[in-house]
């Protein structure tokens, strides 16, 4: 995960826990590039991780209360503006305004880097063409 406090202060008010362990655990797996056995033995610990976030729905909530907390309200503020968000655009919205690593979130989503850009360049373009008055606010924390 991002060490830069400025910018993700939520990110060390949820990283504890299973986030704390799946965050270390994405990065472990992706410097382990050339090690095929230990990214599999990583991997299968991450994929069980994600399902137990996943099955808990406490957990999306832990991130959307964190995020609101510390950036007044923003995805409140951006379920309201942006009337059309998908829950996939939305929990994205989530876990990057929290500061999850890319690597992170390729595998809560279980896509590419490349994939995640498309949908984060998607994500954008959805919130500029909605001409919400927080549109630039919400592009400015997706990075």
């Amino acid at each position: 995960h991002s060490n830069n406090g400025d910018v993700y202060p939520v990110l060390d008010e949820i990283l504890n826990g299973k986030f704390g362990v799946l965050d270390q655990l994405c990065q472990t797996y992706y410097e382990n590039v050339n090690n095929s056995k230990k990214q599999l033995a990583v991997y299968k610990r991450v994929e069980e991780l994600i399902t137990e976030i996943y099955a808990e729905k406490e957990s999306l909530v832990t991130i959307e209360n964190a995020v609101n907390r510390s950036r007044n309200n923003i995805l409140e503020d951006a379920k309201v503006e942006i009337s059309s968000l998908s829950d996939d655009e939305y929990k994205l919205m989530c876990y990057m305004y929290a500061g999850f690593s890319t690597q992170a979130i390729c595998l809560f989503f279980k896509c590419s880097s490349e994939a995640l850009y498309s949908r984060v360049y998607r994500l954008k373009k959805k919130i500029k063409a909605s001409n919400s008055s927080k549109a630039e606010l919400f592009i400015k924390h997706l990075g």
